[in-house]
Order: C-alpha cells, then structure tokens, then sequence
C-alpha cells in the first residue's frame, strides 16, 4: 500500500509524520512502514515524497456499507487504537473513517495519515467522546448515502 503525499508538503513535516506513524506501528496500531521516499522538489510543485506501508484490506467505510453501522465490539477496537496511541503521548488530530483501515487476516483495524498528529498533548482521554460522536455522525452520513 502506498501513501502519497499533497506536492508542497515540506520534508521536515514528512519526516514528522513517517516518524509518528513508525510509533504507532511499534504499538501495533499502525501498518508497518516498509520503506519511504523524499522526492525531489519541483518549483511549481513542491516536494514528491510517499511512504510504502504494508497491505490493508480496506477502509471501514466498505464495512459500515454493508452492516448498516459498526457493532459496538468494533467501536471498541478502535477506540482502544486512539488509547493505546494515547498511552505513547500522541494525538492523531485527524479522524476520519478514511484514516481507519481494516485487515481481514487477522481481523482488525489500524489508524493511518499521521499528517495531524501532534506529540506530548497530555491526557487526551477526555476527548474519545468527541471522537466517537463525530465518527458516529460520518457513520450515519455513508450509511444513509447508501440507501
């Protein structure tokens, strides 16, 4: 799988976010990063850099598409994603049910698109509330497109 990124992202924020997303993955809730690539800059441009990161399956939109919603096993499951990511000090500052992907074998999820992310926000417990209410409001909106 690979992710590319938006021309005019600087190297210096690139490496930000490869660096976060390897801490992610050290806790085993983001793919492994198997290589990455700092292109070169294009004047009109910008930087042309990607991160290759092992194969997921799909992103949870498929699987909101087809039961209705998530069951509340699978709410759990990625709720502990954003507290296992904030037992590292990192706050993902970016979801969306595009950045969070499933793999069928073994069956689970993982968080993508470290972009956002910000390092030493303190406790951020408090907001999986929010999290949850504003994922739950994206969950309806697909749902509903699909009827």
């Amino acid at each position: 799988m690979m992710k590319s990124f938006k021309p005019g992202k600087s190297n210096t924020k690139f490496i930000r976010e490869v660096d976060l997303h390897r801490a992610a993955s050290t806790i085993n809730i983001a793919p492994q990063i198997i290589d990455f690539y700092i292109g070169g800059t294009d004047k009109k441009k910008g930087p042309s850099s990607y991160i290759i990161m092992e194969k997921l399956d799909q992103t949870v939109l498929p699987i909101i598409k087809s039961q209705g919603k998530l069951r509340d096993e699978q709410w759990n499951e990625i709720m502990n994603l954003y507290k296992k990511l904030d037992s590292i000090n990192i706050l993902h500052n970016d979801a969306n049910l595009c950045n969070i992907m499933y793999r069928f074998h073994p069956p689970r999820f993982y968080l993508i698109d470290f972009g956002m992310a910000k390092v030493g926000m303190g406790n951020m417990t408090i907001s999986y509330p929010l999290l949850r209410s504003r994922l739950l409001r994206e969950e309806k909106q697909t749902s509903s497109q699909n009827k």
